[in-house]
């Protein structure tokens, strides 16, 4: 049985990219929006930690706004 699945379009034409925030502003207003809406759901760092894969100390970074 074949699937047939939709061809992704290249990366420089996606959306992602013509949507990617153009300021710092709207990165802070994301980061907020990830820690509140976690602290709403009363999930830990360590339960989202487990429950995605994603390591304790990333999910720190995302919360903090690390860049590389």
């Amino acid at each position: 049985m074949a699937l047939n699945l939709p061809l992704k379009k290249p990366l420089k034409e996606s959306s992602i990219l013509k949507d990617k925030p153009d300021s710092d502003d709207d990165f802070l207003k994301a980061i907020d929006l990830f820690r509140s809406q976690r602290e709403k759901l009363g999930i830990s760092l360590e339960e989202l930690s487990n429950k995605t894969k994603i390591s304790r100390n990333v999910l720190i970074g995302i919360e903090n706004g690390w860049e590389k």
